[in-house]
């Protein structure tokens, strides 16, 4: 190659690569920056548009439905009833920090008289109550059903899963034949896990010989700490229908809530997900 070829083949990849300079600055002056939702795994993500400055990513949860294994009404005092259902979980590894549910009271046409919401939660394989007391109703109306519906469910995942141990003993129902009591419930809840808890729900349900429920009452305990035992007293200030059978006791210990424990209990949580309905 001539010494004036090889001089016009040098000039001409100078302005070969300038041109490309210049188009690589445009582009890159054009170019979005990256963000949270530019659908590339990008800045410090861990996964697409996840984890790092985008916050955490999530698994979904292939869990069953959670079961409604039936809901009663129970009649009350001033205009008011009482509603419990009982839920089933069928998950082994999966529980649910929270559950949100609707109660729909009808008369006999259908027609709605009244309404509740409301929130709880539900460990893996558990069967529990979920009550509601006093749920107001229109004027001179009579509850013929009340409808009870799952509205949405927050699935987690359990690693390293035990149940907290909290067991009821002694428990009695005893007619008081007092001017202010008409009966109660009684008994001690032992609390024997690893885990101090900030405060306890027991939860009453009677039943007569038939299962059905026809009386409920819940109250509360707290500093629960592990060892402790501690009594509790259920009063019913006036005469109910039906004569009581069985006496259903479920305690609740939320271990979803980080401030109503002292250690770890909810170890790993990997993953959460919707279920609506």
């Amino acid at each position: 190659m001539t010494h004036r070829k090889r001089r016009k083949a040098i000039i001409l990849s100078v302005y070969a690569l300038l041109a490309f300079g210049i188009v690589w600055l445009i582009a890159g002056a054009l170019r979005p920056a990256p963000s949270c939702t530019d659908g590339r795994q990008n800045q410090n993500e861990t996964g697409v548009d996840c984890g790092g400055v985008c916050g955490a990513c999530t698994t979904t949860i292939a869990a069953e439905p959670l079961k409604i294994e039936g809901s009663y009404i129970i009649d009350g005092v001033d205009g008011r009833v009482d509603a419990v259902a009982q839920i089933t979980n069928p998950n082994h590894l999966f529980g649910a920090s929270s559950v949100r549910y609707t109660f729909v009271l009808k008369d006999a046409q259908g027609t709605v008289i009244g309404r509740r919401d409301g929130a709880t939660f539900i460990l893996p394989a558990q069967t529990k109550y979920v009550l509601e007391p006093g749920i107001e109703v229109q004027e001179n109306a009579r509850v013929a059903n009340a409808e009870f519906t799952i509205t949405r469910t927050q699935w987690e995942v359990f690693d390293g899963y035990e149940e907290p141990r909290i067991v009821v003993l002694n428990k009695a129902y005893t007619l008081a034949h007092s001017d202010t009591v008409y009966s109660r419930v009684t008994g001690l809840v032992r609390n024997e896990s690893p885990f101090d808890f900030d405060k306890i729900y027991v939860n009453v349900v009677l039943k007569d010989a038939a299962g059905t429920p026809i009386a409920i009452h819940r109250t509360r305990i707290d500093t629960f700490d592990s060892g402790m035992e501690r009594d509790f007293s259920l009063p019913w200030p006036q005469k109910f229908p039906g004569d009581v059978a069985t006496v259903d006791v479920d305690v609740e210990a939320n271990v979803f809530d980080v401030t109503n424990y002292r250690k770890q209990y909810l170890r790993r949580s990997v993953g959460s997900a919707q279920q609506r309905r």
